[in-house]
């Protein structure tokens, strides 16, 4: 059994995803829940530097995906060249990567890119 407050808490939830009553309930007892979606994969990017020395995200010591902002990947650039964040600059297919609060994923990121470290 399941108590009464887990259940509203459910359907309250699932109510402000914009299910109906009805599938919520159903949603409930049929075991699917509200499960989590699974996290972002890392995203395989690599980076180039002006004076021509590359590095991966794998280098950075910390998991990157499309998910991370854009001042998180800065400053984890900034802590591998033992620089201060607001030193460096990323470049992703010509855009300079200036919104900090943006995801890499909405700035255009993508697997496979390689980004110049400015």
């Amino acid at each position: 059994g399941v108590d009464r407050a887990t259940a509203e808490r459910f359907v309250d939830g699932a109510l402000g995803r914009g299910l109906s009553l009805r599938d919520a309930i159903r949603a409930f007892f049929e075991g699917q829940g509200s499960p989590k979606p699974p996290p972002p994969p890392p995203l395989e990017v690599s980076f180039r530097t002006n004076g021509g020395q590359t590095f991966s995200a794998g280098d950075l010591g910390a998991e990157v995906t499309e998910a991370s902002a854009v001042g998180e990947l800065r400053a984890l650039v900034a802590k591998h060249y033992d620089s201060e964040p607001k030193r460096i600059r990323l470049v992703s297919r010509g855009n300079i990567l200036r919104d900090d609060a943006q995801t890499l994923g909405a700035a255009g990121v993508r697997p496979k890119d390689k980004l110049m470290v400015v």
